[in-house]
């Protein structure tokens, strides 16, 4: 609708595209871990900046121990202090606000880049939709319908549940090393393609 371009402008250079996975089950896999308690254990970001150079930076937790508070850390190194985090969904602002509990003393910098959130969720279901849409805004769906030539067809890991499964089984060391490595580069690859696909969609918008 005509509003879209309006909505798009208040955007603030460098752009963050941020993605997190978060692994859950009902045994935890580390002390002082609830069953279910989501976990968070990768992240991926893309970097742009306005002359169109792009960046990644990743995160994958060693799956021996729990490994909050050293994310936390890097991810406030990556995001830095300025620029929007374009995000899909209010995942990630969940479990920022879970990592500002968890650390009181990293509260006001993790916040700090709470807002600066933008769902590119709510900017497409407010200011676009294809038929091709289906009725869903899953990122998965609306991928394709807007960019045809990209999917997640190619991955081994394709949905959340995978990931968690995969990371789970790492944990609890269900795993051969030579297993284990190349599940993480699929766990890596994955979370790199939902904030690619961000990128994407934004330019496409």
């Amino acid at each position: 609708n005509e509003n879209l371009s309006s909505r798009l402008a208040q955007l603030t250079w460098p752009l963050k595209f941020l993605d997190f996975e978060t692994v859950s089950t009902a045994l935890p896999l580390y002390p002082a871990v609830e069953p279910w308690e989501q976990v968070v254990c990768q992240f991926s970001i893309h970097k742009l900046n306005e002359r169109g150079h792009l960046y990644h930076a990743e995160f994958l937790a060693n799956p021996e121990k729990e490994c909050r508070r050293e994310l936390a850390l890097r991810l406030l190194e990556e995001l830095g202090t300025a620029g929007s985090v374009i995000v899909y969904s209010s995942f990630e602002r969940v479990t920022l606000q879970t990592l500002a509990r968890l650390h009181p003393d990293l509260s006001e910098p993790l916040n700090n880049c709470i807002d600066r959130f933008v769902d590119l969720l709510a900017v497409i279901r407010t200011h676009y939709y294809q038929p091709e849409f289906s009725g869903s805004f899953s990122i998965k769906r609306v991928l394709p319908a807007m960019l045809p030539e990209f999917s997640y067809d190619d991955l081994v890991i394709a949905n959340g549940d995978a990931a968690i499964t995969r990371f789970a089984r790492m944990a609890r060391k269900e795993m051969l090393p030579t297993e284990i490595k190349q599940a993480q580069e699929e766990l890596l690859a994955y979370c790199q393609r939902d904030t690619f696909a961000m990128v994407l969609l934004l330019n496409r918008l």
